[in-house]
């Protein structure tokens, strides 16, 4: 059996510096303060015996009570310990450009030699998911069944199928609701088409110079990619889905007669 801890970065601070402070978030001391607990909260981990460490990703916290977690925080934590595996649970999707994400996590497996893990999300928090989604309108959910939480899921599931693509073996094209690769599906004109032609991937370019294909690099580390984790499941269309991804599901559920119903 393996361990994970789980634990959400926070701001140091009673409520009456909160209050004296305010906004705390902007206080660049307290940002280092916290950093530097993150790292003895995961040395402390890997001391004892956990297998992981991980954390969420939140933004815009003026307050400094969710501040969640990016790459560079999992390589900052990971550079700081010897063996333990760290990593968010987890990034959520909706929010992320799918190609960029695929880049920033086959990087960081690659830097630290297979020690991180991907956790993914849906994202519940209007306060930043809803800015950082907006140019594929697509908000923050509670998992209701609302329009909104439809919408929610199709992006997600969408950004995900592009990610399993993107850490294979072959160029490929991606026309998705929300996202399309290469753009425009027509093909993207390449200066250096003749270059590629010889040297990259057979198919990424035609023979107008036009890029037809996308063959994102580097590759994992782990392969074909790190251990896949779905964050905070509670709904049964979510672990069904998880089931069929080859996921683990992390299920934030006290009772044991909900938890027996969703693993069976």
């Amino acid at each position: 059996m393996k361990f994970m801890y789980f634990f959400l970065p926070t701001i140091p601070a009673t409520m009456d510096e909160r209050r004296a402070l305010r906004p705390i978030a902007m206080q660049l001391e307290r940002w280092q303060r916290m950093i530097d607990e993150v790292v003895e909260i995961a040395q402390l981990a890997e001391e004892v015996g956990f297998d992981a460490v991980c954390f969420p990703e939140h933004h815009l916290h003026s307050e400094g009570l969710e501040i969640g977690s990016l790459p560079v925080l999992t390589q900052h934590v990971i550079h700081n310990t010897k063996r333990i595996k760290v990593g968010p649970i987890g990034y959520v999707l909706p929010g992320w450009n799918p190609l960029r994400l695929a880049l920033e996590i086959a990087w960081l497996d690659q830097l630290t030699k297979g020690r991180t893990f991907v956790g993914f999300a849906r994202g519940y928090q209007t306060r930043w998911l809803n800015q950082m989604a907006q140019l594929i309108h697509v908000g923050a959910t509670l998992s209701d069944k609302s329009e909104t939480d439809r919408i929610n899921r199709e992006a997600f599931e969408e950004v995900f199928r592009f990610l399993k693509l993107a850490w294979g073996d072959e160029p490929f094209r991606f026309k998705g609701k929300y996202y399309e690769y290469p753009y425009p599906q027509e093909g993207t004109p390449w200066l250096a088409h003749e270059w590629t032609r010889e040297f990259g991937f057979p198919g990424e370019v035609d023979e107008q110079g036009r890029i037809q294909k996308i063959n994102v690099v580097p590759k994992p580390y782990q392969r074909p990619h790190p251990p896949l984790f779905q964050a905070f499941s509670i709904s049964e269309e979510t672990v069904r889905w998880c089931a069929r991804e080859g996921i683990t599901p992390t299920i934030l559920i006290a009772q044991p007669p909900q938890l027996r119903k969703l693993v069976e």
